[in-house]
């Protein structure tokens, strides 16, 4: 029966009983910085979607492994990455 349980959970894509899920930071708000532009892209290393300029705040929810923050920008309300290394905290 706790087995059927567990299966039925996972099928709808919750959690079985007993197990944590991972924690998901809060979003931060940052600054682009050290550069006069950065671009926005659709993915990390995609197509570039917008050009966000210097003081452009841009709302971080999360930060891959290769350093690419995904989030939406202040500046015209578009979601996308930019490469973490410009963006400033605010």
């Amino acid at each position: 029966m706790v087995r059927r349980i567990g299966v039925v959970l996972a099928v709808l894509g919750l959690a079985a009983v007993g197990t944590a899920g991972a924690a998901q930071a809060a979003p931060t708000v940052k600054v682009v910085c050290g550069v006069q532009n950065v671009y926005l892209r659709t993915e990390p290393v995609g197509p570039v979607i917008d050009n966000l300029p210097a003081g452009s705040h841009f709302v971080v929810y999360e930060v891959t492994p290769g350093g690419w923050a995904h989030g939406t920008s202040y500046y015209d309300n578009v979601s996308g990455y930019v490469p973490n290394q410009y963006l400033c905290a605010e």
